[in-house]
Parts: structure tokens; sequence; C-alpha cells
């Protein structure tokens, strides 16, 4: 168990590092750690082929990484759970993913188990509703891709045990 979270813990790191590397300068798509919600205002104006979200980004500190948690505020000796989550100012930005965007989800809300599968536009919203009702206060905490003119590409819950 401890090696799946460390694994988890440097792929989270890697893709937030490339993200804060500006790969969007290069018109090359970015893929940053988020909170994600639906925008439900959006929702009722838009089409059924279309999914508005809302995400607000955030960096993930390893336990282990004394200095980033220092530099963000954060006492080492207080971690809990190997890792913080920091995010300097809840911002919501408003982005739309498709029937072509990737949704990969990480568990199973009717038996809370992991069962790590791809779902397609309709079954992810489905997940998502699911997801609020059960959690009205509580956001999906993924990993966003977007691309050089601002389409989610792919939305793959991260895995947080």
């Amino acid at each position: 168990m401890k090696k799946l979270l460390f694994i988890n813990v440097l792929v989270a790191v890697a893709i937030t590092w490339v993200s804060c590397g500006g790969n969007k300068s290069n018109n090359e798509p970015t893929t940053f750690l988020a909170y994600l919600k639906i925008d439900m205002d959006a929702l009722q104006r838009g089409s059924n082929e279309t999914l508005p979200v809302l995400v607000d980004e955030l960096l993930w500190i390893s336990g282990s990484d004394t200095e980033t948690l220092l530099k963000y505020g954060f006492d080492p000796e207080e971690v809990d759970d190997d890792y913080e989550l920091y995010n300097e100012k809840e911002e919501w930005v408003a982005y739309t993913a498709t029937k072509n965007t990737t949704f990969r989800v990480e568990y199973d809300l009717e038996r809370f188990n992991i069962m790590r599968r791809e779902l397609e536009l309709d079954d992810f919203k489905h997940y998502v509703f699911s997801y609020q009702e059960k959690y009205p206060t509580a956001t999906i905490l993924a990993n966003i891709t977007i691309d050089k003119a601002d389409k989610v590409i792919r939305i793959e819950e991260f895995y947080v045990p």
C-alpha cells in the first residue's frame, strides 16, 4: 500500500512540476492537479453533448519535501497522510468537457472501493452528480489535462488513500 502511495505521489509531483513549468507557452497540453465540480448554472444553459466544469488548481506537496512544506507555511512535523494540498487562493476556472474527453474514475461510490475505469461523458456526469449528492460540499480531486485551446482532454480522478 505504501509503495502504491509513493508511486501516486511521484506521479502527482511530476504532473504538478510539468504544469508549473509553463507548458501552455509552447502550445503543449497542460496537466494540473485541481478540485473539480460541475458548473450547475452553465449545465442548465448547455447541451447534452458537453459538461461544464469548474476547476481550482492545487499544489501537491509530499510529506518528505520539508523545504517545500516550509515554503508554503506547513509544519513538516504536523503533516498528515504523507502529503499536503496547497491552494493559495480559491479560484474556480470554467472549462468544458465533451464526449471526446477521456474520463477516468477511481472509486465505486456504491461500494466505496476502488474501481479505476474509464467512463463515457454521460456516465461521468452521473458519477459526478452521485458524488455531489452523496457529499454536497465536496469536490473531486483530479488531474485535468487542457489543450492549447483550453478544451478538456482528460479528467482523471486522483487516488487518495
